[in-house]
């Protein structure tokens, strides 16, 4: 089916796990909405991936972005990338 975001979820996993944007996407522009659709001059974003590592423990990445808009130019930032995993004996993060 076209259109449905078969594309935008493998580009999502990947830039969740290696920090790579899309190919020819104005250097991450086209990876978060366009703030002008939404009326505002910055929009920001996030991805999340929560699997299990090798040993059997819950580990969760996280990277956030934003966009923002201009008089005549968009720019695209990468703000975070946060790996966080939980001790299974204590909980604790």
């Amino acid at each position: 089916a076209n259109g449905c975001g078969k594309t935008t979820i493998i580009e999502s996993l990947k830039y969740a796990v290696t920090g790579s944007l899309p190919p020819g996407n104005k250097s991450g522009q086209a990876f978060v909405h366009d703030p002008r659709s939404v009326g505002q001059s910055v929009v920001k974003g996030n991805i999340k991936l929560r699997f299990t590592n090798r040993a059997g423990h819950s580990m969760v990445v996280v990277r956030s972005m934003e966009v923002t808009q201009k008089k005549t130019t968009m720019s695209f930032k990468a703000l975070d990338g946060i790996l966080r995993t939980v001790d299974p004996n204590t909980g604790e993060k």
